[in-house]
C-alpha cells in the first residue's frame, strides 16, 4: 500500500502533464482553425475593402469585425508564443517593429491628410496587417509545420470566397448577378478575386505533392481544386491574377517534395480546366456586360456541368499519373537560381525591346489610348489601363510632400491635384495601382522606409532558416506572400484587407521559421507584455468600429431625409458625426437637412464646417460654393476649388476661365 500510494501520484502527474500539453499544443491549432474561418469569412465580406463612400455594406462591416477578431486573435497568439524564441529573434523584432511604426504611422497622418477619414480607414487596413503579421509569428512557432499547415488550410478557406464566384456565375436568378461579365464577386473587385485563388494554389500543391492524411485522394482532390481556380481566373480576365497565378505555381513547385506527384496534378489540372475555361470565355452569354441573370442562366448551367466534368477529369489523370513512369523531377538550386535570373533579364530585354520598336505599345505606355475593355480579349491585350499616368501622378504627388506626403489613402486628391489638362477625370481613381507610388505620395519616404524594414525582415528570416536547414519551411509561404507582392506591383491589392492579411501572416510565418524553439520568460516581462497586446487590441477594435458605426448612422441619418423628417436626419447626422468627426457625409446630410427646413444660416454652417474639417479637399469647397450661389464669399470658393482640382470644370465656368 505504501509503495503505490508513492507511485500512482507520479503516475497522475505524468499524465496530467501530458494531457496538459496535448492541450497547449491543441490551443494553436484551434486558434489558427478559427482564424482561417474569419478570413473566408472577411473574403465573403467584400474583403473588407471599405472605400469611405459611405456607403456601407458588407465591406465596411467586414472591415470593423477583420480587426475586432483579429486583433484579439493576434494577442492571444503573441501570448501563447511568449515563452519562444521566435519572438526574440532579430528578424522578428525587426518586423514587428516596422509593422507597429507603420500603423501608428498611418494613424498620425490622420493630422495632415487632406481626406482624414480615409486616413483613418488605411490606418484600420494597416492594423489588420499587424494584426495578421503578429499572428502569423504567434502561431508560426507553436505549431508544427506551421508553413504547410497556412497553406493547405489557406486553400480551403478560399472555397467559400471562390465557391461563391462559382455559384453566381452557374446560378445567375438565385445569386441575383448582373452587370459585368467578368467574375468580380463575393469580392467586387476581378483582381482581387483572381489573387484569392492564387493565393490559394499553394496549398494545393502541397497536398498534392504529400497527401497526408487524405491518401490516395489528396492528389486527385489538389488537381480538381486546381482546375476550378485556374478556371475562376481566367473567367476574371485578370492578367495581374495569372501573374501572381505562375508565381505562386513556381516558388510552391520548388518549395515541396516530392515533386513529381506535384507536377503532374498540375498538368493534370491544367488539360482539366481548358473545357470549362474554353466556354466560359466564348459563350456570348458570359462574356456579353450588363446581361438579366435570365439571360444567363442557361450558358450559367453549361459552365456548371463542365466545370464539373473538367474536375473529373482533372481528378481522374491525377489518380492514373502514379501508374504512369514519370521520372522524378530534380532541380540543382544553383542551376535554378541561375535558371531564374537569366529568365528575369530575358524578360526584361524583351519588354524594353517590344516598347523599343512597337509604335501602338509604347503609345500605350505612356499613356496614350490604354484604356483596356472588360471582354475576354483584354487577356491578350498589352495596353496599360491608365497606370503609367496614374503612376507619374503619384510620383509628383511625391516630390510635393517627400517626407511625409499627402495623407495615406488620399490618392484620389492627388489625382485631381496632378492630372494633366487634358486627362478627362472619367474613372476617378482611389488607387494609383503601384504599392511603392501609393506609399510614397500617402506617406511619404517614412512610410515606404517602413514597409521596407517588414520586407527586410522576412528576407533576414528565410537566409536564416535557409542556413540553418529549414529553408523548406518557408517556401510555400513564401509562395504566397511572392504572389501578393507581385500583384501589388500593378493593383491596389495592399488596400484590401482579406489580400493583405494572409500576405502579412505569411511573412510572420516566415520569421517565426528563422528562431523555432524555446526561450526563457522573465517575469518582468510578462505583466508589460500583458498590458501592451491588451491595450494594443483595444486601440485597434475602437479603430475599426468607429468609422463603421457612423457610417450606419449616416445611413440612417439618410434615410430619414429621403422619408421627409429633416429633424430627425439632423439628430442622426450629429450622432454620426460624434462617431467620426473626420468624415464629411454627415455634414452634407446635415446641411441638406437644413436646406429642407428653409433654415439657411444652419445650412451654410454646415456646409462651411465641412470646408474646416477637410480644407483641402476640392468636394468640401465645391458643395460650399454650390450652398452661397453667387457673391464675392462663393467666387472664393471655387478659386479654391481650382486650387485643389485646377482642372474642375464647373469651377472654370463659374470662374469664367476656359
Amino acid at each position: 500500500m505504501g509503495l503505490t500510494g508513492r507511485v500512482r501520484p507520479r503516475s497522475d502527474a505524468h499524465a496530467t502533464d501530458a494531457r496538459s500539453r496535448q492541450q497547449a499544443a491543441r490551443a494553436p491549432l484551434a486558434l489558427g482553425v478559427l482564424s482561417l474561418a474569419g478570413w473566408a469569412a472577411l473574403a465573403v465580406a467584400a474583403g473588407g475593402y471599405d472605400p469611405g463612400d459611405g456607403l456601407g455594406g458588407r465591406a465596411t462591416l467586414g472591415l470593423a469585425l477583420g480587426l475586432a477578431l483579429g486583433a484579439p486573435a493576434a494577442a492571444a497568439a503573441v501570448w501563447m508564443a511568449r515563452g519562444r524564441a521566435a519572438l526574440r529573434s532579430g528578424p522578428a523584432r525587426l518586423s514587428l517593429a516596422a509593422a507597429a511604426a507603420l500603423w501608428a504611422w498611418t494613424a498620425l497622418s490622420v493630422t495632415w491628410a487632406a481626406a482624414p477619414d480615409l486616413a483613418w480607414l488605411q490606418a484600420n487596413r494597416t492594423g489588420v496587417a499587424l494584426a495578421a503579421l503578429a499572428l502569423g509569428l504567434g502561431l508560426g512557432s507553436l505549431i508544427a509545420r506551421p508553413g504547410r499547415r497556412f497553406a493547405v488550410g489557406l486553400s480551403a478557406a478560399a472555397a467559400a470566397p471562390v465557391g461563391w464566384a462559382v455559384f453566381a456565375v452557374v446560378f445567375p436568378e438565385a445569386a441575383g448577378s448582373d452587370g459585368l461579365a467578368r467574375l468580380s464577386e463575393p469580392l467586387g473587385y476581378w483582381n482581387a478575386l483572381a489573387l484569392v485563388c492564387a493565393l490559394a494554389v499553394p496549398g494545393a500543391v502541397a497536398v498534392a505533392s504529400r497527401p497526408g492524411r487524405l491518401g490516395r485522394a489528396g492528389a486527385p482532390l489538389a488537381a480538381a481544386w486546381m482546375a476550378v481556380l485556374a478556371t475562376v481566373v481566367l473567367l476574371t480576365y485578370s492578367r495581374g491574377g495569372l501573374l501572381a497565378l505562375a508565381v505562386a505555381l513556381v516558388v510552391a513547385l520548388i518549395a515541396v517534395r516530392p515533386r513529381r506527384p506535384a507536377v503532374a496534378a498540375l498538368i493534370a489540372a491544367a488539360l482539366g480546366a481548358v473545357l470549362p475555361a474554353v466556354y466560359g470565355l466564348t459563350a456570348d452569354a458570359l462574356t456579353t456586360d450588363f446581361l438579366t441573370p435570365a439571360a444567363r442562366a442557361d450558358a450559367g448551367l453549361g459552365l456548371g456541368w463542365r466545370l464539373v466534368l473538367g474536375a473529373g477529369i482533372a481528378a481522374a489523370l491525377a489518380a492514373a499519373a502514379p501508374r504512369l513512369p514519370l521520372p522524378e523531377m530534380r532541380v540543382d538550386p544553383h542551376r535554378l537560381r541561375v535558371g531564374l535570373a537569366v529568365g528575369a533579364v530575358a524578360v526584361a530585354v524583351a519588354l524594353v525591346a517590344a516598347v523599343a520598336l512597337s509604335d501602338s505599345l509604347r503609345d500605350r505606355l505612356a499613356g496614350d489610348d490604354s484604356a483596356v475593355g472588360n471582354q475576354s480579349s483584354r487577356l491578350t491585350d498589352l495596353g496599360t489601363n491608365n497606370r503609367p499616368e496614374w503612376w507619374a501622378e503619384a510620383a509628383r504627388g511625391f516630390a510635393s510632400a517627400p517626407v511625409a506626403g499627402h495623407g495615406a489613402g488620399g490618392f484620389a486628391l492627388v489625382h485631381l491635384a496632378e492630372r494633366p489638362a487634358d486627362s478627362p477625370d472619367v474613372l476617378t481613381p482611389r488607387e494609383p495601382h503601384q504599392l511603392a507610388l501609393r506609399l510614397l505620395s500617402g506617406l511619404g519616404i517614412v512610410g515606404l522606409g517602413l514597409l521596407l524594414a517588414v520586407l527586410a525582415g522576412t528576407v533576414w528570416a528565410a537566409v536564416r532558416a535557409r542556413a540553418a536547414g529549414r529553408g523548406a519551411e518557408v517556401g510555400l509561404p513564401a509562395a504566397i506572400g511572392l504572389a501578393f507582392i507581385v500583384q501589388a506591383q500593378i493593383d491596389w491589392s495592399w488596400a484590401v484587407p482579406a489580400l493583405l492579411a494572409p500576405a502579412a501572416a505569411a511573412a510572420g510565418i516566415v520569421v517565426a521559421r528563422a528562431a523555432p524553439g524555446r526561450a526563457g520568460v522573465s517575469a518582468r516581462v510578462t505583466g508589460p507584455l500583458a498590458a501592451g497586446l491588451a491595450v494594443a487590441s483595444v486601440l485597434l477594435i475602437v479603430s475599426g468600429l468607429l468609422p463603421w458605426a457612423s457610417d450606419a448612422r449616416a445611413r440612417s441619418a439618410e434615410d430619414a431625409l429621403v422619408a421627409g423628417d429633416p429633424e430627425l436626419a439632423i439628430q442622426r447626422a450629429q450622432g454620426a458625426r460624434d462617431l467620426n468627426p473626420l468624415s464629411l457625409r454627415p455634414l452634407l446630410i446635415e446641411g441638406l437637412a437644413y436646406a429642407d427646413l428653409f433654415e439657411r444660416p444652419q445650412e451654410l454652417r454646415a456646409f462651411q464646417e465641412m470646408t474646416r474639417v477637410q480644407p483641402d479637399n476640392p468636394v468640401a469647397w465645391s458643395r460650399f460654393a454650390v450652398a452661397l450661389g453667387s457673391g464675392p464669399q462663393a467666387e472664393q470658393a471655387w478659386r479654391e476649388v481650382l486650387r485643389l482640382n485646377p482642372h474642375d470644370l464647373r469651377a472654370r465656368a463659374e470662374l469664367g476661365q476656359p
